[in-house]
């Protein structure tokens, strides 16, 4: 035991001495750790060839799983698939291989439950038919077979493939099989099949509740076809119907759309007889105005034209007495220029006359 024996309690210690495999009676997790470190230590002593090194190689991994159990650890039950895979590696002798596969699928079946891998639910499976195969005694198969049968079980109701549930079925069967009435096991191994038979037996009431919800859908399904059929041949009287009754309306529409533009049309070319009639009245007398207003014009032209004649000779009468009234007033100025004259030369001669007389009245007074 080595240095380890020092530190190891007497419950470890006669543990290790004893070679026990029963990890579940370390109750304390000290004693368990310590356990598990020695076999750790053991397993780096020992080389390869070393036929301990299996024993050893198994010890840690049934330590690890232990410890796996109690704190949950993942490192602890990779270490225990780690181990028991190293066991069956070193070992040669297919005899001793089950056990070992056993516990392998047994770690590789925890991880499963524990993870929800797949992968380590197929590992546990190939492990537990590998020791199954290995077990050449059919009295020793039914922990095998049991263990298979829980697996297989197990992956049906993950990914219900009913190929499994079957194996199950069968692994379970043969381990009823294989075990005498009185063995202790064997209640157990009847539960297995069982609760592997009970879900075949639900699996099979789903398949026939299926079949039968198959053949109610179906027929449900002939039922609305049969509807949908005579739906379809109502609704397509009723359309051509529909489509008769659609023409009979479009043809008494046409036919009073025809009537309607004949009436139209009618009233149409009635109004342009009517508006020509009436543009005709209106030239006409228009024409008739024009006529009127030329006539008119005309009179009024000759009116005028007779008006500005007469206006012409009164302005050339009006112009003649104007010369003539001109002439007149020339003359009677001309006679009172010449009257004027005369009078004014009849003053300056009687005005001459009275100069003279004064002067020779003065030239008569004058004394001499």
């Amino acid at each position: 035991m080595g240095l380890w024996s020092r530190f190891l309690s007497w419950l470890a210690s006669l543990f290790i001495r004893r070679g026990d495999t029963d990890f579940s009676v370390l109750k304390k997790d000290e004693d368990l750790n310590a356990v598990t470190q020695h076999y750790q230590e053991e397993v780096k002593k020992v080389s390869d060839k070393d036929e301990r090194k299996p024993f050893f190689h198994q010890q840690v991994g049934g330590a690890l799983q232990e410890r796996f159990k109690r704190a949950h650890n993942l490192e602890d039950l990779d270490g225990a698939i780690s181990s028991y895979q190293k066991v069956i590696e070193l070992i040669h002798d297919d005899k001793q291989k089950p056990t070992h596969l056993s516990h392998l699928g047994g770690a590789l079946e925890a991880r499963f439950e524990h993870l929800d891998d797949l992968r380590a639910l197929d590992g546990a499976i190939s492990s537990y038919q590998q020791a199954v195969d290995f077990t050449p005694d059919n009295a020793q198969k039914p922990p095998h077979l049991h263990r298979l049968g829980n697996v297989l079980h197990a992956r049906y109701k993950r990914l219900d493939t009913l190929g499994d549930l079957e194996g199950a079925i069968s692994s379970h069967q043969q381990a009823v099989e294989f075990t005498p009435d009185n063995h202790p096991d064997k209640p157990q191994f009847v539960n297995g099949l069982r609760s592997a038979q009970a879900d075949a037996e639900a699996k099979r009431r789903e398949a026939e509740a299926k079949h039968l919800e198959k053949e109610r859908i179906a027929a449900e399904a002939r039922r609305l076809e049969q509807e949908r059929v005579a739906k379809e041949k109502r609704l397509e009287e009723e359309a051509r119907a529909k489509r008769l009754e659609e023409e009979r309306l479009a043809a008494e529409a046409e036919r009073l759309e025809q009537e309607r533009i004949t009436t139209e049309a009618k009233r149409i070319e009635e109004e342009r007889i009517a508006r020509e009639r009436h543009l005709a009245d209106v030239a006409r007398a228009k024409r008739r105005e024009e006529e009127r207003i030329a006539v008119e014009a005309k009179r009024q032209e000759e009116k005028r034209i007779a008006e500005e004649k007469r206006l012409a000779d009164q302005a050339r009468v009006e112009c003649l007495e104007e010369e003539r009234l001109a002439a007149e007033a020339r003359r009677l100025e001309q006679e009172r220029i010449a009257a004027e004259t005369k009078r004014l030369e009849q003053e300056r001669i009687a005005a001459a006359e009275a100069r003279r007389l004064e002067e020779e009245h003065i030239a008569r007074e004058k004394p001499s």
